[in-house]
């Protein structure tokens, strides 16, 4: 009980506890914040995603050229993987860095986020090629 007694009359226990409290409400009202627009942006993200989708469902072309799009991104994702383990399997410098590694192999992350996109599109428009929509009025 002391101890605290002696905190509470000290002006450095004040300016802790003020800054901490502070600080906890501005962190509230950022992640708030943050999370609406971050939600906004996934929204658009979907609804333009949709547009496309309504654009080119009934065109047989494109949806085969999507489809096309897809497997050409599947090919070329694996021939960088086979690339990659070719080149790191095959070097004879094992000291280079971590870091240095990840670098050397961006190309493979950003082919692989592009074929993950691509693919995940070409299924949600399978789905959706050919149907009509029926409105009830």
């Amino acid at each position: 009980m002391g101890v605290y007694l002696q905190n509470i009359s000290q002006l450095s226990f004040w300016l802790t506890v003020f800054t901490t409290a502070t600080f906890g409400i501005f962190l509230k009202w950022f992640f708030i914040h943050v999370k609406d627009s971050f939600l906004n942006m996934i929204k658009r993200i979907k609804i333009k995603e949709l547009k496309k989708i309504k654009s080119i469902r009934f065109n047989y072309s494109a949806v085969t050229y999507q489809i096309s799009k897809t497997h050409s991104l599947m090919l070329l994702f694996s021939g960088l993987c086979i690339l990659y383990f070719y080149i790191l399997g095959s070097s004879q410098n094992n000291s280079a860095s971590v870091i240095v590694i990840l670098i050397k192999t961006l190309p493979l992350y950003i082919i692989e986020i592009w074929y993950i996109n691509q693919i995940s599109f070409t299924k949600k428009l399978m789905v959706k090629v050919g149907k009509i929509r029926i409105a009830k009025r």
